[in-house]
């Protein structure tokens, strides 16, 4: 599952084929089989015969253009192996007209009132959430994902320098959007403020720190949401750390294993979250406090999901994370 994860990440398609030595295609496997592999319990060391997807749909390439575009529309496929007659994987069809996007109801929920301190020089004159990425505010393109993908209700929450998001974004019309700002009046940590939110509807709310930039897809993550029960979700990112010596395992003073450089991968919090709105309505108290303690404060009462993702994502959190977003960060 980990090689896996590192294919889906480097080709940007949430996807990826499982051959044999002769090219034979045996498995497809999408984000979504390795998110539900994770929450039924595999390990991300698990081989991908126990979880791919041996049932796929597949046409041989001699179909036409036409034949393969019904075949997609026939099963709501957004990637369709081509095969020969040998069974081997020769191309992919790929869905490039895609379905008109209808509006969700669900509001989006931006943390931007944090001082950005790891972030100076830049925020000392600037919220972080106002620092460009090409020409464009880093909560300018946040806004930009929410509204392409049909989630137009969106809440900002704001403190430090709150006057130059307002000032820029007023009521959202001019991004197509519908703006209101939560106002904190004193910093109140990555969830602190949500129990300041006035319009508290009965739909789950997505949460997103003001300083992440992704292209996750957040229908697909309030779907899975849904589908899961659970009264909250966290969104996770793979992590790999790499061990620069080797590592020695004993057992009673003697030498069991040597492993040369290992490799480990761990999920990270990427700081995007979907929560209930019972959740959110029982916030009455105006205090500090971060999601992940809101969410450690819940496990024990109502169930609390991981959703891994393997879009592109980064945390602008210092200036080295800046210079990288400027660089490969694209809209």
């Amino acid at each position: 599952m980990q090689t896996t994860l590192e294919v889906i990440e480097k080709n940007g398609l949430g996807v990826a084929f499982v051959i044999d030595d002769y090219e034979k295609l045996l498995g497809v496997i999408t984000d979504g089989d390795i998110r539900r592999s994770i929450l039924s319990g595999k390990s991300v060391r698990s081989s991908v015969s126990t979880f791919m997807n041996k049932n796929f749909k597949a046409l041989l390439d001699t179909a036409t253009n036409e034949e393969t575009l019904k075949y997609m529309d026939c099963y709501d496929l957004e990637h369709l192996p081509l095969i020969d007659e040998k069974g081997r994987l020769v191309d992919l069809k790929i869905r490039e007209n895609k379905k008109p996007i209808y509006e969700l109801d669900n509001r989006v929920i931006i943390m931007a009132g944090g001082k950005g301190t790891r972030l100076r020089p830049y925020t000392e004159r600037c919220p972080k959430p106002m620092v460009c990425i090409g020409d464009k505010p880093i909560l300018e393109l946040i806004i930009y994902t929410c509204r392409n993908q049909g989630l137009r209700k969106i809440t900002i929450s704001v403190n430090y320098m709150k006057e130059k998001i307002i000032d820029y974004f007023r009521d959202g019309s001019d991004w197509g959007v519908e703006i209101e700002y939560i106002e904190e009046g004193k910093e109140l940590g990555t969830a602190g403020s949500l129990s300041l939110l006035k319009e508290r509807d009965n739909l789950p709310i997505v949460v997103i720190n003001g300083d992440v930039l992704c292209n996750l897809n957040l229908r697909q993550l309030l779907k899975s949401h849904v589908e899961s029960g659970s009264g909250a979700t966290m969104c996770v990112k793979t992590y790999e750390v790499q061990i620069p010596y080797g590592v020695v395992d004993v057992k009673d003073g003697k030498l069991i294993s040597i492993t040369e450089k290992p490799r480990y991968l761990h999920f990270v919090n990427a700081g995007i979250y979907v929560l209930n709105s019972d959740i959110i309505m029982k916030r009455t108290k105006v205090e500090r406090i971060d999601m992940p303690t809101i969410l450690e404060s819940i496990m024990d009462k109502v169930p609390v999901s991981v959703y891994p993702f393997s879009d592109y994502w980064i945390d602008v959190g210092d200036p080295d994370a800046l210079a990288q977003a400027r660089q490969e960060y694209s809209y």
